[in-house]
């Protein structure tokens, strides 16, 4: 079934042996992070949040992709690779696209064949980044070009009552479709200027999601404080990247994770205890030992109680670092958006 040799060699000189799949393009040296999916797998692969990373899948055998198109959450920002340990191939009859073919489609390199067990465990034991590049012993002889960080110009979409401007860092398909069952969007590049996001006269300002560090998104965190420095603040959402660019712009501190919320996560509601299950994609959180009386913790993930919620006072800016499992759980999380786009005039 396999006709080509792959190689996964990790930053700390370990190998692992297994099969070329997807598009077979060598990557270059990138982080590798694990996703607990069972599900929503294409989603996983064009996440925005993923672009620049070599994702290890869990769960152990992939393929079986009914749907693929539908679930795309993006067409510029993709996963620099994805390893597997058994890529399933099927037949047309039972489904509508070979995730192999879809990986090729999309310009992903994968490696399949890895006991993706031990280089989870791996991962997760290790006390700095664990990075990698897969290598193919026949790669494909073009490269494929593709702008990860993008470049949109300035547009509106949308008809919703509310007035957003949204500044897009990598946001998802399934964010854009949510934020328009509420507002008009007026969408910015990540080099928008305050005077320019005023121009517009919002009535929120919504950060979205993406790849990258929160630092060294410098100008968003200058338009959280610009916002903040007014009498009457716009209210903020922070999605994602974006909730935490909003805790930097509030003066607060973020950490590095010791290990990465990739794929399924439970978390708790702090002001009824409900527990929700919700994906995530982060490596960082807010320190809970920086967060003042300007804001208060709305949610936190059970399992190592990092912050994954924020509410802020003077502002009525909410942030959080999570989203539904994948597009037809998004109504599940409705209350959050309600919450935030209800207490806007």
């Amino acid at each position: 079934m396999y006709k080509y040799n792959a190689t996964l060699k990790l930053s700390d000189g370990s190998t692992f042996k297994g099969f070329g799949a997807g598009f077979m393009q060598n990557t270059g040296e990138k982080e590798i992070v694990f996703h607990t999916n069972n599900v929503g797998i294409v989603q996983v692969v064009t996440d925005p949040c993923n672009a620049g990373q070599i994702i290890v899948q869990t769960f152990p055998m992939i393929g079986d992709i009914i749907n693929a198109h539908s679930e795309v959450e993006s067409d510029d920002y993709v996963a620099s690779g994805y390893i597997l340990k058994t890529l399933n191939h099927f037949t047309k009859n039972q489904c509508k696209v070979e995730f192999d073919e879809f990986l090729k489609s999309k310009g992903i390199p994968c490696i399949t064949g890895i006991d993706t067990r031990a280089l989870t465990n791996k991962i997760r034991e290790s006390t700095v980044k664990i990075t990698g590049k897969i290598i193919f012993d026949n790669p494909t002889t073009f490269a494929l070009a593709r702008n990860l960080m993008g470049k949109l110009s300035q547009f509106t979409i949308g008809e919703g009552p509310i007035n957003v401007a949204l500044v897009n860092l990598g946001m998802k398909n399934s964010t854009k479709n949510i934020l328009l069952k509420y507002a008009t969007l007026n969408v910015f590049n990540a080099d928008v200027d305050y005077n320019k996001i005023m121009a517009v006269k919002p009535q929120a300002i919504v950060i979205s999601e993406g790849p990258g560090t929160p630092s060294s998104q410098k100008l968003a965190i200058n338009l959280v404080k610009a916002n903040l420095a007014t009498k009457v603040p716009v209210p903020m959402l922070g999605l994602g990247l974006g909730a935490n660019i909003l805790a930097l712009g509030h003066g607060f501190k973020v950490v590095r994770l010791p290990v990465g919320h990739h794929g399924n996560q439970a978390i708790r509601k702090i002001s009824t205890g409900k527990i929700y299950q919700v994906a995530s994609n982060s490596n960082m959180t807010v320190s809970q030992k920086s967060i003042t009386h300007a804001a208060k913790i709305s949610y936190q993930n059970i399992c190592d109680n990092s912050i994954v919620g924020l509410n802020y006072k003077k502002s009525k800016s909410m942030g959080f670092d999570f989203f539904a499992q994948n597009q037809a759980d998004s109504d599940c999380l409705s209350f959050i958006w309600d919450e935030f786009f209800g207490g806007i005039n």
